[in-house]
């Protein structure tokens, strides 16, 4: 069972305060419990229940001007695991799972010119490149002209998630390797230094290009090092109905492009058609998800065509797509070894019958072929509308997998998951939603999870 209370003050980011007549503090508390029980490997059963506590302090328009050109926001998060064995909670392997403090973000920033911002502290870096975590500044500046205007911001400091120290939400590699405690308390910094520039209209055209380099100091238990990434995005429209995106990512490790995407939509009448190509190579990382399902270089097309049919208050969409597989040492311009290939049809309607309701489904299929090939199909339908009392919504959903490997020596197997929702609206303040899900399957026990969100937001 798993259950979140969160109450706030007028969730919100920088920015989005248009005009405040004195200095506006927002607060924003979370707090969230888990209670699930599943069976392991070893035939024992895991019983977590989990404790989630996260609070925010914003303060608008410091100084009191009418400009919000002083801000400042603070982010703290703590777990814990309630149902941790007694043994396990002093043993470092297990220090994110029990009494876990970890500052997300802690910063002042400051407008003197409504194109000049200045951030000092614990913050989100943004780029071409993807969102770091850094202790540092920024500085950011963009024309505030019409047309095309330019823009350029640079950053420097601590790079949080290399660093290893008890307030890093990344403190312990995930595969839980034997760690060494002195590193974790006297770990050196590693620096971040970041830079990018381009131009924008803020609609329909932008051009980015972007810059990092992370150093280890010589005095990190791996010995100095020193990475550096390079990247850019584009995206135009050279026609009225035509919009292009296009990005690409250099990584110095491995010498290689790492990501490479484009990507076209044009309208065709009330209908978008759109198509793309994908190259991904990815970087092993310990705080990536790599560490759990491994990173395996890949190629990949798409194209999608959806249409809206007002007449029927349905919209359509039609999807397919191909993805190769291939060794790290190939050439960008080779074929995999291993080739999927899918396609989708979904639908989203409108249907009233006694009460309005929204129904959507969606079905796929893809085969792969190579070592590892077999087939995969994929259902799901979602029903929602509105309750016997006002205010009250609905929901039902069902999804349904079947998978039939190639491979001899494997079995084929399905896997359901169904569930039923009601959410609540607590007048202008707030929603209260319960859900309960069941899943069973070919390989695992059937479960049940009960959850439950309480939301409240108002202004102060």
């Amino acid at each position: 069972m798993a259950i979140a209370f969160s109450a706030g003050f007028a969730p919100t980011t920088f920015g989005t305060i248009e005009s405040a007549q004195a200095t506006t503090y927002q607060i924003q508390t979370r707090t969230s419990v888990r209670a699930t029980q599943h069976l392991r490997s070893d035939t024992t059963f895991a019983t977590p229940r989990v404790l989630s506590q996260s609070l925010t302090l914003s303060a608008y328009d410091l100084r009191g001007h009418d400009d919000n050109d002083v801000n400042a926001r603070i982010s703290l998060r703590y777990g814990t695991d309630l149902g941790l064995a007694e043994r396990l909670r002093q043993d470092p392997l297990f220090d994110a799972r029990w009494n876990d403090l970890s500052l997300d973000v802690a910063y002042v920033e400051w407008k003197p010119v409504d194109a000049l911002e200045l951030r000092a502290g614990r913050q989100w870096y943004r780029s071409s490149l993807g969102i770091t975590d850094i202790d540092g500044v920024s500085v950011s500046w963009q024309d505030t002209g019409e047309g095309l205007s330019p823009f350029v911001a640079v950053a420097a400091g601590r790079d949080v998630q290399r660093g290893l120290t008890p307030w890093d939400p990344g403190a312990w590699d995930i595969q839980g390797l034997p760690p060494n405690e002195s590193v974790v308390v006297d770990d050196p910094w590693h620096l971040m230094g970041a830079v990018r520039a381009g131009l924008t209209d803020n609609s329909r055209h932008r051009v980015e290009i972007s810059a990092q380099q992370h150093r280890r100091p010589s005095g990190s238990a791996n010995g100095a090092a020193t990475t550096r990434r390079f990247g850019a995005t584009a995206t135009a429209s050279p026609a009225e109905a035509l919009t292009l995106t296009t990005t690409a990512s250099f990584h110095s490790l491995i010498d290689h492009i790492d990501r490479a995407r484009l990507d076209a939509a044009y309208r065709i009448g009330t209908g978008v058609a759109s198509a793309g190509v994908d190259h991904r190579r990815p970087i092993f990382d310990s705080s990536s998800i790599f560490n759990l399902f491994g990173a395996q270089p890949s190629r990949s097309a798409y194209a999608t065509y959806r249409r809206p049919i007002d007449a029927l208050s349905t919209t359509v969409e039609l999807r397919g797509w191909t993805r190769f597989y291939f060794d790290e040492s190939a050439p960008l311009a080779s074929r995999g070894d291993e080739q999927a290939l899918g396609a989708a049809l979904a639908n989203h309607h409108r249907l009233t019958l006694v009460v309005p309701l929204d129904i959507h489904w969606q079905l796929s299929a893809q085969t792969l072929t190579g070592s590892s090939g077999g087939d995969q199909y994929l259902g799901t339908a979602r029903l929602r509308g509105p309750g016997p009392v006002d205010g009250l919504f609905l929901t039902g959903r069902l999804t349904g997998l079947w998978a039939a490997p190639g491979h001899h020596r494997r079995d084929s197997g399905h896997a359901t998951t169904a569930g039923l929702g009601a959410e609540v609206e607590l007048g202008e303040v707030g929603q209260l939603s319960v859900n309960a899900e069941s899943r069973f399957g070919s390989f695992t026990p059937a479960n049940m999870a009960l959850f439950a969100l309480f939301e409240l937001e108002t202004w102060r």
